[in-house]
């Protein structure tokens, strides 16, 4: 159900940056019946600005949980943002932990794969 609505969410946040050019263009014509075309843009230029900001910091965020769901299982997932946050494990979270992501840590913050596997998308 998540990745569904993830799925969704990230393709609604695209389809909205995408179709941005259309939609000022809907409000601008709205506008102009009532008011000169410059204080259109100027009413509403800065919301539009400021709704696109949010679409990209939207992305932004769920680019990152995609990519970790690419690499991390829900539970690892989540000791993974637990040890950023400096909470306390408990012993069995700890030995999970220290057993498998701190593994796939160790391996993404290699430069030498990460080199790699940039180079490999550049083909």
């Amino acid at each position: 159900m998540y990745k569904y609505v993830q799925s969704i969410v990230s393709f609604h946040t695209f389809f909205c940056i995408k179709e941005y050019k259309w939609y000022i263009n809907c409000l601008v014509e709205h506008y102009r019946e009532m008011v000169s075309y410059d204080i259109a843009e100027e009413r509403i230029g800065p919301h539009i600005d400021r709704f696109i900001e949010g679409l990209r910091e939207k992305l932004d965020e769920y680019s990152l949980e995609y990519s970790l769901s690419q690499v991390f299982s829900p539970k690892q997932k989540e000791l993974f943002k637990k040890k950023l946050e400096g909470k306390p494990f408990t012993k069995t979270d700890q030995e999970y932990y220290s057993r498998t992501v701190k593994k796939k840590v160790v391996a993404l913050a290699n430069s030498e794969l990460n080199a790699l596997a940039r180079k490999l998308l550049e083909y």
